[in-house]
């Protein structure tokens, strides 16, 4: 079909959901319009500290100047943007439009460039800085449950900020917790009674993981076990069998293995008995993220993902010294895994030897060297996500990235913004990654901020590797339910290391002519020259050649999060008969 109604569009959505989706969707729906009070414990409750997340470590960068300008009312929330109060903070955030900047007041993450300044400086005014704005929080928020600031996901973070920042510093300042905990209490409650079941996947972990803290710093065995049971089932529903993450973004395997990694510090801490099959989906998670990470140290930004979001993945992978006490060798110290440091946990030892085929999440990742220099090859060849929950999908079906252990080469568009619109459109459009856009249409229907309609669905045709050459072969079926004469895109990827060739060939299977447009994304900072129409060159080392005409376009990146920057993207169009296919050869060490 090609002109598709709204009611068939949302269709097209919902179709896939789940009935425990269905259920507290309606649930949570029926209880909006109805005004709801806090619940107040008013018993003296004893608490446990638990101050791991902020134990000195190595701060981030411009930590000083974020706890400089929360001193004079200037909060971070994202892309480096920050929001103003003169006076009284507003905690509603009234005025901002993006929901994401509201998340960010409301969370606290900044508390530990309070605490870290603390711990730079000795200066007291970062700490009592901290404790002022929990009490204010407190003061304006503590009867209703109203707006973003009671988000569950946000009640999550808010508590582990909360609880890892009184931990550490109250006796810094002499601050008695207990008027602390009656409002971490009652946000606890209301955690409790709102989890995000009609969403799942990252949120839920992250909201098990925060009733689990919450339950051992108020000494409370109902949020204990009730965000325990919750984390570890869902453990081992969104972690699949080779051990990504069913949302197949690096970036929220990262987040989402950050909170099993906390749980478990926690639970060996309270010297529990970990469940075996837990520990197994912790190994095969650790394992697939020491996988991923590129020649050159970085991740694959497939779906939304980015370098910085929710850190540097190389330095979570850190903490696998922590955890297993066998340092992963693509993993690295710094600002998160430092503070965990003189954790022991478990003694099991994982195979950090990378695979080049990961099937469950249907990625390739293929890692050889040629004239001494590594180079990593990604394939994009599976499913957008789990089809009930596709949020943090895009159109990249069959998508190549390229990099060198010097250098990223073909890039992913990234993730500029999660608000609606044209830019949250566009960088999980097709046309804004490394793979053929077919009549102009995208090849899974993304719509909203975070829906995905008609999706493609790929899969792993054939696969061949030797020492001296791979093969690998895919299709996904997203233009055969999209378009009106509908055709699979079938995508052969062939890598001679003996040679030094990377062969991409394009074909179309099923009905009629179709305008066509294969693009390939560099990163910033790469020289293109060209030699003649079907031919150029970057950085004078590698020569692509194309059956068609390469035009080299201008287009915008963003390996980290809406930090957008200016590259070039070579764009090879062609008007496709079945019978016809595009090859795109890459050949290394050229010279001009």
């Amino acid at each position: 079909m090609s002109t598709i109604s709204n009611a068939e569009r949302i269709w097209n959505t919902v179709k896939y959901m789940t009935p425990r989706q269905w259920i507290y969707r309606l649930y949570y729906i029926a209880r909006r319009p109805f005004k709801r009070k806090t619940k107040i414990r008013t018993t003296k409750i004893v608490i446990t500290k638990i101050p791991y997340i902020y134990k000195k470590g190595i701060p981030k960068t411009g930590f000083l100047e974020e706890a400089d300008g929360i001193l004079n009312g200037v909060f971070p929330t994202v892309s480096g943007q920050t929001i103003s109060f003169d006076n009284k903070i507003d905690w509603d955030c009234t005025g901002v439009t993006y929901r994401l900047k509201c998340f960010r007041i409301n969370d606290f993450k900044y508390l530990l460039s309070l605490s870290d300044a603390f711990k730079q400086t000795g200066q007291i005014k970062y700490l009592n800085k901290g404790f002022d704005l929990i009490e204010d929080w407190i003061q304006q928020n503590s009867d209703y449950i109203t707006g973003d600031k009671w988000n569950p996901y946000v009640i999550a973070e808010r508590l582990m900020n909360w609880i890892g920042f009184i931990s550490e510093n109250a006796h810094q300042v002499q601050k008695s917790t207990g008027k602390y905990t009656s409002s971490i209490w009652s946000q606890a409650k209301e955690l409790k009674s709102s989890v995000e079941y009609q969403l799942g996947a990252n949120h839920l972990l992250s909201e098990g993981k925060a009733l689990m803290y919450a339950g051992a710093f108020l000494n409370n065995p109902v949020f204990y076990k009730y965000g325990k049971k919750l984390l570890i089932k869902e453990a081992a529903l969104q972690f699949l069998p080779d051990g990504g993450h069913y949302e197949r973004s690096i970036s929220y395997h990262v987040e989402s293995l950050q909170q099993l990694f906390e749980a478990t510090v926690l639970m060996v801490w309270r010297k529990e008995i970990l469940d075996s099959r837990f520990a197994d989906v912790l190994c095969n998670a650790y394992t697939f993220l020491n996988g991923m990470i590129s020649s050159d140290g970085h991740i694959p930004l497939v779906n939304d993902a980015s370098y910085d979001y929710p850190f540097d993945a190389a330095d979570f992978l850190g903490t696998s010294k922590v955890i297993f006490n066998d340092a992963a060798p693509k993993g690295k110290i710094g600002f998160y895994s430092s503070r965990w440091e003189e954790i022991k946990v478990l003694t099991r030892k994982p195979d950090w030897n990378p695979v080049t085929i990961y099937k469950d999440t249907g990625y390739v990742h293929d890692l050889f060297e040629y004239n001494g220099i590594k180079h990593s090859i990604y394939f994009d060849v599976g499913n957008c996500g789990p089809d009930e929950n596709l949020g943090h999908a895009h159109a990249d079906s069959l998508s190549v990235l390229w990099a060198t252990e010097e250098t990223q080469i073909f890039a992913d568009s990234g993730v500029f913004t999660y608000e609606p619109g044209n830019e949250r459109n566009y960088c999980r459009s097709t046309k804004a990654h490394n793979t053929v856009e077919i009549d102009g249409r995208n090849s899974s229907e993304i719509w909203s901020a975070f829906r995905v309609a008609i999706r493609s669905h790929g899969i792993l045709i054939n696969s061949r590797c030797s020492d001296t050459d791979d093969e690998f072969t895919a299709l996904h079926d997203g233009y055969e339910n999209i378009l009106d004469k509908p055709v699979s895109h079938i995508r052969k990827l062939e890598i001679d290391k003996i040679n030094g060739r990377i062969k991409i060939s394009d074909y179309l299977k099923g009905k009629g002519k179709h305008e066509a447009v294969v693009r390939y994304h560099l990163t910033p900072g790469r020289e293109v020259v060209r030699l003649d129409e079907n031919e150029v060159i970057i950085d004078k080392i590698y020569k692509i050649t194309s059956s068609n005409a390469i035009e080299i376009a201008r287009c915008k990146v963003a390996s980290n999060f809406g930090m957008k920057e200016n590259s070039i993207c070579l764009e090879i169009n062609s008007t496709f008969n079945l019978e016809e296919k595009i090859v795109t050869n890459i050949y290394f060490n050229t010279s001009i």
